[in-house]
């Protein structure tokens, strides 16, 4: 019985570091630029799995489009300032501010570019915040379960009944 309780606890601390593993993980980023007329603000991030994303103009008024495309696009962009011919993964346009989430098809390195229809320079703010691990979450919680239980086994044991203990005050 000492073994399982042994190899219970060391389950159990695997489980815990998962779990905290999935919170530490994500990754932020900012995706902020002052955009000039005719041209384009680009960011470079790198992402594991699905990202938070909000964007809103600076004055709130002002629209702006955001694409998110792969790091091969991305350098298309930045060598020719051209949009054309690119496949973006995510497509905002003519937005004043979005808030919601991202799906990326596989880890790797993406870039967000954002431009605006408007004579005038305009100041977009934004963010990228990665999402914890689900996965990390669910096997965390079931390596944490076995000492769990028997936490419960033994304070029952040791203890008698808790609604008995509850009774006699």
């Amino acid at each position: 019985m000492r073994s399982i309780i042994s190899l219970a606890r060391l389950v159990s601390v695997v489980g815990v570091l998962l779990l905290v593993m999935s919170f530490l993980i994500p990754t932020h980023g900012e995706i902020s630029g002052f955009v000039l007329p005719d041209t384009y603000e680009a960011s470079c991030f790198f992402v594991t799995d699905d990202m938070n994303l909000w964007l809103e103009s600076g004055d709130n008024v002002s629209f702006f489009s955001f694409y998110i495309v792969n790091s091969t696009d991305l350098n298309q962009i930045l060598e020719t300032g051209i949009l054309e011919g690119i496949e973006p993964i995510f497509i905002l346009e003519n937005v004043t501010e979005y808030q919601g989430v991202v799906h990326f098809p596989h880890p790797g390195i993406y870039g967000g570019v954002l431009s605006h229809p408007y004579n005038q320079p305009r100041i977009i703010r934004g963010g990228l915040s990665a999402r914890p691990r689900m996965s990390f979450i669910y096997i965390g919680l079931i390596l944490v379960s076995p000492m769990a239980i028997i936490f419960i086994y033994q304070l029952f044991k040791k203890n008698g009944s808790i609604l008995d203990r509850l009774l006699d005050r």
